[in-house]
């Protein structure tokens, strides 16, 4: 019953290294989609902190305490695994000694036995036959009896050396898979921290826009919020003494051609003055002579000579 509560024991011990070895598996499948997200930022991410600045610092500090916890746990499961290797193999040797010790009394034993058959068949009838082991005096059937319990002892820890040494190959193979994953745990941490200092200079880099784009954002609000004669930068500043320039030559354009305009519309009015003048017989400047008709007048004591005397008169207009 001892042996078999051992073997059930040895059993449950190599199944939790197994499940432990299994989460360390795990946690580094994870540890590596973690280190690939921080590596590529940023573009993928797929990690929601990615425009973050600090959030993403702490992720990496979080990551990088992560590495000794992970580290110090697998070389705990290395340490405990070689102990139990240690037991289990010391119990294998024990068990393979069993064995060989067993298969030199059967042996013995055996040729003893055979000796006292040919001894009981030769003698009379009345002789006693002793048989004589380790020190123990014994009739055929106690001799008999012994030889029995060594044969099943004998299997007993055949059974037991197959199984310490299947359970051996089962560490062996625990173990190689530890070893790898502390290799490249160590190997990840070393790789992280060589390139810790290029991702700190990503995440710079993204807080460095993050604000590049806040001032942009801010200059645009601020040059649509000013006046036309308000600035808030040089280039804006070119750009609205263009403008006014532009609109002041064309005002001053519009005014001039509206000079020549009115110019000419001036004489135009006077050509056109001076055409109804002539067309009327009258002339700015002249004066004009109106001539009274004559006029004669007759009564009766007037003498018909005195119409020859008559002058018409005449008035000047000036």
């Amino acid at each position: 019953m001892g042996c078999v509560g051992k073997v059930v024991v040895r059993t449950a011990v190599i199944g939790a290294c197994g499940a432990v070895a299994f989460v360390a598996i795990a946690g580094r499948a994870k540890t590596h989609a973690i280190l690939h997200q921080a590596k590529h930022n940023l573009s993928s991410a797929v990690d929601r902190f990615v425009g973050d600045p600090v959030a993403l610092r702490e992720q990496l500090k979080s990551l990088e305490s992560e590495y000794p916890k992970r580290i110090a746990a697998v070389r705990s499961d290395l340490t405990e695994l070689h102990t139990q290797k240690d037991e289990l193999t010391r119990e294998l040797a024990i068990s393979q000694r069993v064995v060989a010790l067993a298969d030199q009394d059967l042996a013995g034993m055996s040729e003893l036995i055979s000796r006292a058959e040919d001894t009981i068949s030769q003698q009379a009838s009345y002789t006693m036959v002793k048989i004589v082991h380790g020190g123990d005096r014994m009739d055929m059937e106690q001799a008999l009896a012994k030889a029995t319990h060594i044969r099943q002892t004998r299997d007993a820890y055949v059974t037991r050396a197959a199984e310490l040494d299947r359970d051996l190959g089962f560490l062996a193979e625990q173990e190689s898979r530890l070893t790898d994953l502390l290799d490249k745990l160590e190997t990840e941490r070393t790789e992280f921290q060589t390139q810790l200092w290029q991702l700190d200079s990503q995440i710079d880099a993204i807080a460095r826009n993050g604000r590049l784009i806040d001032m942009m954002e801010a200059r645009e609000k601020t040059i649509d919020e000013q006046s036309r004669y308000k600035v808030a930068s040089i280039e804006q500043l070119h750009s609205k003494m263009a403008d006014i320039r532009a609109k002041q030559e064309a005002a001053l354009e519009a005014l001039s051609n509206r000079r020549e305009r009115l110019g000419y519309e001036d004489r135009a009015k006077l050509d056109l003055e001076s055409s109804s003048g002539i067309r009327s017989g009258a002339y700015l400047g002249t004066s004009t002579i109106e001539i009274q008709p004559k006029i004669v007048e007759i009564t009766p004591d007037q003498d018909a000579d005195c119409d020859e005397d008559f002058v018409p008169l005449v008035r000047r207009d000036h």
